[in-house]
């Protein structure tokens, strides 16, 4: 059984907060060798999901593309409150049952208990959502109503003129928000705003609330939480350290038990999970960004109809112009835009979502390749349009190696930490 931890959104003081903060990861779900109270290091079926690039797990590939769950590897459990990866969900039915039987057939020395709310009888309080990309939609919602706020306070919505001065005007606003507030689905993916349970590898056993530590400390000191944790393991999944009611589905457990509903579904390590089961993002998303920016427009139009001008006159005379604005569908985009402008624009806007991290010269670098791969044909057509993609992506997927709070980034500040210390 371990201490009882106290900490919660509410504590009052960041001092004393972050005192009970590091008690629970200090001493939370950790072994204790030799009888005096000392955590050992944890195990693998307990993950802190929040360090490192393990905060991506499910919403990346090795390679680190942003992936999405093929709705083709969705499935339902036994219960409508199960549904998520096919194989994942296979497992957790494998684990609750598991779990059931257990405690059926558990004596009183077993000391299990029958009347648990949360590891006695296991329900799924949660698991994927096709409100992803329902939140995906909400976040674009929102970026616009932004953007139109800024173009009010600096009075800027009647100097646009048509589409591509939109686009123009919308990049001096993305120039300070891109990096917080995304507006590809790559770069949003891999957020904050992009819910792990959309990545159909995450269940969640409980309704508890994740800030606060003394919900934490009961469902970990309950008489089944033992059992739970090791049948857990047994079925594929790792326990949250943040959430310990959250099951967290690995495909690279050795666990017997999960061997043959792996093969089934083909998978023999998470690169072919990834591979089989997801898509990659980047592979759409240019074309993506010409919807979206298609979209964004026609609501710019719909709340600003009218655009007034004033033009000159005989007599030094000024008349007021009032001019209706037009929607655009998607066949005269590219009326103002070429193929590769849009490829361009592209760039531009996912160096914005990186904050900035290539320069002008490596921009134009990356664009000038982009246009030879894109045109490495008599005619471009779809295949120098992957090869341009493709390249592109590879780009700013190197990014991950030097961004802030990454593997690579804390080895590198540490090494030079110790380079000042010699």
């Amino acid at each position: 059984m371990t201490d009882e931890f106290k900490g919660n959104n509410k504590t009052i003081g960041v001092a004393n907060l972050f005192y009970k903060r590091n008690k629970y990861y200090a001493e939370a779900l950790s072994e204790d060798t030799d009888g005096d109270g000392t955590p050992d290091t944890r195990k693998i079926d307990v993950i802190d999901n929040n360090i490192f690039e393990f905060v991506y797990y499910g919403k990346v590939d090795n390679e680190f593309n942003s992936i999405w769950l093929d709705s083709n590897s969705l499935k339902y459990g036994s219960s409508n409150g199960v549904y998520g990866l096919d194989c994942a969900v296979d497992c957790f039915e494998g684990f609750r049952n598991e779990m059931k039987q257990n405690l059926f057939l558990s004596t009183n020395q077993d000391g299990y208990i029958f009347d648990d709310p949360y590891l006695s009888n296991i329900r799924c309080f949660k698991s994927f959502s096709l409100g992803g990309q329902t939140r995906y939609n909400n976040h674009l919602h929102t970026l616009s109503k932004n953007f139109f706020y800024f173009l009010i306070q600096n009075k800027l919505y009647n100097s646009i003129k048509d589409f591509k001065s939109f686009v123009s005007t919308f990049l001096d606003f993305f120039h300070k928000e891109g990096r917080r507030k995304p507006l590809t689905k790559v770069a949003w993916q891999k957020s904050s705003k992009s819910d792990i349970f959309s990545t159909g590898l995450f269940f969640s056993i409980a309704d508890l609330h994740g800030g606060d530590d003394k919900q934490k400390s009961d469902f970990i000191n309950s008489k089944n939480f033992s059992l739970y944790r090791q049948t857990a393991s047994n079925w594929g999944f790792s326990i949250s350290l943040q959430c310990p009611w959250i099951m967290i589905f690995n495909p690279l457990s050795t666990s017997y038990k999960i061997i043959d509903i792996l093969k089934y579904n083909n998978i023999y390590n998470n690169k072919t999970l990834y591979k089989i089961k997801y898509n990659k993002l980047y592979i759409t998303e240019i074309v993506d960004l010409k919807i979206n920016l298609t979209s964004m427009y026609n609501n710019f139009v719909e709340d600003f109809p009218i655009r007034k001008t004033l033009s000159s006159c005989s007599y030094n005379k000024v008349s007021k112009c009032v001019e209706k604005r037009k929607t655009l569908d998607q066949n005269s985009f590219y009326d103002h835009f070429t193929n590769f402008e849009l490829i361009s624009l592209y760039v531009d806007i996912r160096n914005l979502e990186e904050g900035d991290k290539f320069g002008p010269a490596e921009i134009a670098r990356i664009k000038q390749k982009a246009e030879f791969y894109y045109f490495s044909i008599d005619k471009p057509n779809s295949t120098g349009y992957n090869n341009c993609v493709d390249y592109v992506n590879k780009q700013f997927r190197s990014l991950f190696y030097t961004k802030e709070g990454g593997l690579n980034n804390h080895i590198y500040r540490q090494s030079l930490k110790n380079t000042e210390e010699q």
